[in-house]
């Protein structure tokens, strides 16, 4: 890990702040600090790899939506979409992982079905109807073949998340409980595969049965420590209004109120019909809230946060401050990182005399 600190460019500083909190990490286990603690610091380590992961490959940024069986996962996503393509019932009916990617220059779809005997078929397409009906087909409970995975391309014009180099990931409902050899544990596992490789989590539950055992499991379990964006589904049915609404959700799964984003798509969709403002859906703020996400998986928007949010955990913690000449590197790389790394270096120089530098 040493030699990696010491790379050159833009990822040096992200490299040199991932050495400081991974050796944070192995002080916590030393000291047997609180179980709070020690999942502060795995969150970040979590978040410094998520922004080295994705500038090193330049791959897609992945932005997922997890929960828990009929949460209005995929009914949220069409909202997003602008598009009824993914299937949606009362009932549970995803069965596998949706992959939305944009393609401007595509004047028709494409539904690129993986099975499960390795064979993929490629489906093209000019009507939309066509993209759900087959959808449904491979993809939920109402058809006769389960895919691995579909994967569907399009322009997607209308999608802000799309439009910003995000891919959307629906996925099958997930719980703890469900045993691994049956329909219901094997859709789970599918979401779990997603799960490994999404850079920003949603985390759906709806706004009349939050905190609910097969949530808060799954996510205690899977999600809390991947710092997800909550969002609470199906908002029209919680009558006590919003502030009661994000007082139960942060009670509940203990978020902060800033993490948490009540929606109702079903509200969207009626208002993109009629040409009416989106605004009290909670949608726009969503889309808003998942942009800034995204944006902080780049080192130049990502790294400040990450630093701040480091020096409150070592703060309050003194035992966890680590030596010196790891601090001296990021010191050195935030220096050498130009423009783009001075706000961090304010953030850290201003500190010195906590990090015992002077």
């Amino acid at each position: 890990m040493s030699n990696e600190t010491q790379s050159s460019g833009r990822f040096a500083p992200v490299v040199s702040l991932a050495v400081l909190v991974w050796r944070s990490q192995k002080l916590a286990e030393q000291e047997k600090s609180p179980k709070g603690r020690q999942e502060q610091l795995q969150t970040l380590a979590r978040r410094l790899a998520r922004i080295r992961s994705f500038e090193l490959s330049s791959a897609p940024k992945h932005v997922g939506v997890f929960g828990a069986p009929n949460r209005g996962k995929s009914t949220l996503l069409n909202a997003l979409l602008g598009y009824d393509l993914l299937p949606t019932s009362p009932m549970p009916l995803s069965t596998t992982t949706i992959e939305i990617v944009r393609e401007v220059d595509r004047a028709g779809w494409e539904v690129e079905v993986h099975l499960a005997n390795g064979r993929v078929e490629p489906h093209e397409t000019d009507s939309d109807r066509s993209v759900a009906n087959l959808l449904e087909r491979y993809g939920s409970r109402r058809g006769a073949t389960t895919a691995e995975r579909i994967r569907v391309r399009g322009a997607f014009g209308g999608c802000r998340i799309l439009n910003q180099g995000g891919v959307l990931l629906d996925t099958p409902g997930a719980e703890v409980a469900f045993e691994p050899d049956t329909p219901l544990g094997r859709e789970t596992e599918r979401a779990l595969r997603a799960l490994s490789e999404t850079h920003v989590v949603l985390f759906c539950t709806r706004a009349d049965q939050i905190g609910s055992r097969s949530d808060f499991e799954f996510f205690e379990e899977h999600i809390r420590p991947l710092a997800p964006v909550h969002v609470v589904t199906c908002k029209e049915k919680w009558t006590d209004g919003r502030d009661e609404l994000l007082n139960s959700a942060m009670k509940q799964y203990g978020v902060s109120e800033s993490n948490v984003v009540p929606v109702s798509a079903h509200e969207a969709m009626r208002a993109r019909a009629v040409g009416a403002d989106l605004g009290p859906s909670g949608l726009l703020e969503l889309e808003t809230h998942i942009l800034g996400e995204l944006d902080r998986l780049t080192p130049e928007r990502g790294l400040l946060p990450c630093v701040q949010e480091f020096q409150r955990v070592v703060k309050e913690d003194h035992t966890l401050r680590p030596e010196k000449v790891h601090f001296e590197n990021l010191r050195t790389s935030l220096r050498d990182g130009g423009a783009a790394c001075v706000q961090s270096l304010n953030e850290i120089e201003k500190n010195a005399d906590f990090w015992k530098l002077k």
